[in-house]
């Protein structure tokens, strides 16, 4: 993966500015969305393992209540009935 970056990288080096800087902004942000939930998975899973939240917070570099907050279950609204 990271020679295929690269090779992106090499590839637009000689694009317009804008075009360079555009392609790299949502570069970053697609893999910030990927990493995030790929994230958030794992940490579920982890707490479906039994593992405490500390455990999973040192594990990740975040705080228990950070994990707390990150493997909480969706929300889903009350669907109104007709």
């Amino acid at each position: 993966m990271c020679e295929q970056l690269e090779n992106l990288c090499t590839q637009i080096a000689d694009a317009p500015l804008e075009a360079r800087l555009s392609t790299l902004n949502l570069l970053h942000h697609s893999f910030r969305e990927l990493h995030n939930c790929a994230l958030r998975a794992a940490a579920t899973d982890a707490r479906t393992a039994g593992w405490g939240l500390r455990r999973i917070g040192n594990a990740i570099g975040r705080s228990h209540e950070q994990v707390r907050t990150m493997t909480k279950p969706p929300v889903h609204p009350p669907t109104s009935r007709p």
